[in-house]
């Protein structure tokens, strides 16, 4: 997999300080900056890696003077909630998500379900059942009795976790199961041997913190977002014993914006370049196996 370059000095939106932040925004940028102003630069809140790396591509390397398009970039750090951001009106556009965290984001939070929509479907962060080099399991065949594996504690993403464990024939779905439809977790797995056939150990952690659990070895195997593992230094095509499959996949990372503004120009043209093919051959030459275009 090719080296990820350095980004560019960005924002940075960090818990504590958000609440002032966003009244310095306001405060400095007014109206100027706002919602309708075709004129202005979009403001985006997105993740570092592999996000805010896609948008300084598109915006460096794709856009022209013709598009009238300028990128006003923060990045969204742990514990700051990309979504609440963009209803307080404090950005025109996120990338963080896909879009089964967005709905259950809106469902916690008592917004319509269509509050914030998709306009643009980029990329499949793939999560791969990683394993450490030095440790005693290196192959599916050996993943048995006691195995231990992290599990991310988010709902969402723990069920997409044990779907790729259920995939790959280490445990087995309740009978009836409806992936697009139906919820299992962690607790589900362990209270029941007919469904932890191998008896493995799962262990709950915090979303960032999987892949460190596996790499300092506190657990044989951890399921591990594809940008969690990049920023970690795993590499997928080395360090995996399973990865999850871009096509069809329901946990594509999209643009999200709030449902009023889906037709400003300048999201328009953004949302255009996500899902062009020159950004789908940039994500594939850049990140390999840790991020997969979906619209090759």
């Amino acid at each position: 997999m090719n080296t990820i370059r350095a980004p560019r000095p960005r924002a940075r939106l960090v818990p504590g300080l958000s609440a002032v932040l966003l009244l310095g925004l306001g405060a400095c940028g007014g109206n100027g900056t706002g919602e309708g102003d075709s004129s202005a630069p979009l403001r985006i809140f997105a993740s570092a890696t592999p996000h805010i790396e896609i948008l300084e591509y598109i915006e460096d390397e794709l856009v022209t003077e013709e598009d009238e398009l300028s990128l006003d970039i923060t990045e969204l750090t742990e514990g700051v909630q990309g979504n609440q951001v963009l209803l307080d009106g404090e950005a025109d556009a996120t990338f963080h998500q896909h879009v089964p965290f967005l709905r259950q984001w809106l469902q916690d939070a008592g917004e319509p379900e269509d509050a914030i929509t998709p306009v643009a479907t980029v990329h499949v962060e793939p999560l791969g059942l990683y394993y450490n080099q030095g440790g005693e399991v290196t192959s599916l065949e050996q993943v048995g009795e006691g195995t231990s594996i992290a599990i991310t504690s988010d709902v969402v993403n723990q069920n997409r976790a044990l779907l790729l464990l259920a995939d790959n024939g280490l445990i087995e779905l309740p009978d009836g199961f409806d992936p697009e439809t139906d919820v299992i977790t962690v607790k589900d797995v362990l209270a029941d041997d007919e469904l932890n056939v191998r008896g493995l150990d799962l262990l709950e952690v915090d979303y960032n913190l999987t892949a460190r659990t596996v790499s300092d070895g506190e657990t044989d195997l951890g399921v591990v977002n594809g940008n969690v593992a990049l920023q970690s230094g795993l590499d997928p095509d080395q360090d995996t014993l399973a990865l999850e499959r871009a096509q069809d996949n329901p946990y594509a990372n999209v643009l999200t914006v709030l449902q009023e503004n889906a037709d400003d120009p300048r999201i328009v043209t953004l949302a255009q370049y996500l899902e062009s093919s020159e950004v789908a051959a940039w994500i594939s030459s850049e990140y390999g196996s840790g991020v997969l275009p979906v619209n090759e």
